[in-house]
Formats: structure tokens, C-alpha cells, sequence
């Protein structure tokens, strides 16, 4: 996780860099302008880790500051440079054979989860349509057991009730699969790890 660099001269200094040992056509967010510059555009934000089954990362998140468009690739495929793959988002290395996994969308999302619940191995995509994509990397890890924690905003967005319905019926032949469900006060499964982490916070300190 890192800030995006707004500065031209530190911009310029990580071009040099990579051009140093890898063909900057190549990685996405670059681009060869019409001057023959290798140019980096991106809007205000973060970047955020879009990581493969060994851990390795195959494309980075922009989480902006724009109102409409919170979360989009590092890219710059209509300028001519590589494209950015929406992959399924590992947040710690899998092998097939796992006991339990647990599955979600939102990368961000799954970071904030797996470090919350203590290391609970998460897989996530960046949008709910690409559920066919977590049944695909279900069946090559093969756990004992998949857990679905999909928003509880499915019960008003049609959108995430359809592709969790979509996702168990996939799997449910293939593994033991469950759909979670918690406080609906609280959307997503970070937001409920994190509300049910202070909890515990606070019933600890009452007891100083």
C-alpha cells in the first residue's frame, strides 16, 4: 500500500528505475507519449495490492478520491500501454487442499478482513459479476470448507443476492459451503470484524 506519487521529479525517478530492467511498454500504468516520453497518469489515492495464488502482484488498485469512481486499475490501455487484469485477489499464498477459505468482494475489503480475523486466508474480486471467477480458483484450491461473505446489501441489491445464489449453487456439489451472515448495521465483513474488534477493545478496558 502506497500513496500515488504526485511529484513530477519522484514520478521521473521510479520510470528510471523500472526502466532499468523492464520493458516499461509492458507494466500497466505507463505509456509512450506522441514525444516518445514515458509518461505515468494517475488520479489522487492509493494503491492497493492485487496479489496472485503465490502472493506475487499482478496489477494495483487506485482507491480515489473521486466520488464516482472509488476504485480503478492503474492503466493506461487507451493510451496505447499494457493492461491491468481484474484477477482473483489472494491474501496470503494457497495450495490446493485447504481446510477452510473464505471468500468476498472488494479487495481492500479482504486485506482489512484477513488481518482483522487473524489471518483467516481470504480470496476476493473487484466487483460481484466476477463470481465465476472465485468458483474457478474454489475448485483448483479444493477446501474443506468455503465461506461467502458477500455484503449484506444483498437483501436490497439484486446484483449481490443473484451472484451469491449464483456462487453457492456452483460450489455446493464441490465442497461444504455456507453463506455468512451477520449484523446487517454493518455492510461488509471488514466492517463487521472491525465493530466486533473495538467491542472487545472496550469490554477489556472496562475491566482495568
Amino acid at each position: 500500500y502506497k500513496s500515488v506519487p504526485e511529484d513530477a521529479e519522484k514520478i521521473g525517478k521510479i520510470i528510471k528505475e523500472l526502466q532499468k530492467n523492464y520493458d516499461i511498454r509492458r507494466i500497466p500504468g505507463f505509456y509512450i507519449s506522441e514525444n516518445s516520453t514515458v509518461r505515468m497518469v494517475a488520479p489522487r489515492g492509493f494503491f492497493i495490492p492485487v496479489r496472485n495464488r503465490e502472493g506475487k502482484i499482478a496489477s494495483l488498485l487506485i482507491r480515489t478520491e473521486i466520488k464516482d469512481a472509488k476504485y480503478i486499475f492503474f492503466s493506461k490501455s487507451t493510451f496505447g500501454g499494457a493492461k491491468a487484469w481484474n484477477i482473483v485477489h489472494y491474501t496470503t499464498p494457497l495450495e490446493p487442499g485447504i481446510e477452510e477459505l473464505f471468500v468476498t468482494e472488494g479487495i481492500l475489503k479482504a486485506d482489512v478482513a484477513y488481518y482483522l480475523s487473524g489471518g483467516k486466508p481470504f480470496i476476493s474480486v473487484n466487483g460481484v459479476g466476477m463470481w465465476k471467477h472465485i468458483a474457478d480458483e474454489i475448485e483448483y484450491l479444493k477446501p474443506r470448507k468455503v465461506y461467502i461473505c458477500f455484503d449484506m446489501d444483498m437483501y436490497e441489491n439484486k446484483n449481490v443476492l443473484e451472484s451469491v445464489k449464483n456462487l453457492y449453487e456452483r460450489i455446493k456439489t464441490k465442497t461444504k459451503a455456507e453463506v455468512l451472515k451477520w449484523d446487517r448495521r454493518y455492510k461488509g465483513i471488514d466492517d463487521y470484524l472491525l465493530a466486533r474488534r473495538l467491542a472487545t477493545v472496550k469490554v477489556q478496558a472496562g475491566k482495568q
